[in-house]
């Protein structure tokens, strides 16, 4: 559910709190639950609204997930092959 901006206006002293209430001059419960019900929305949002990057946070980017993972493996069987010949005695 997309959060819907309340618009606050000034309280008027020649209005009834009534009318106050219905302009949007009075902080009512419905209405901090509304803005409340927004914010956790908002939070528990995981659509990246303010397009945020990776390079901003400090993390890596997709990109360079794959290619440390990469260079992880190619170093992991490198270790490996190396060890292997090694115990054959051929390097």
């Amino acid at each position: 559910m997309a959060y819907e901006k309340q618009n606050w206006v000034s309280y008027d002293d020649n209005k009834t709190e009534e009318q106050n209430i219905q302009d949007g001059a009075v902080v009512t419960a419905e209405r901090m639950n509304h803005i409340e019900s927004g914010l956790v929305d908002h939070v528990n949002s995981k659509e990246n609204p303010h397009g945020v990057t990776a390079h901003q946070v400090g993390a890596l980017t997709e990109e360079e997930t794959y290619a440390n993972v990469i260079n992880q493996i190619v170093g992991a069987e490198s270790a490996v092959l190396k060890k292997d010949l090694l115990a054959d005695g051929t390097e």
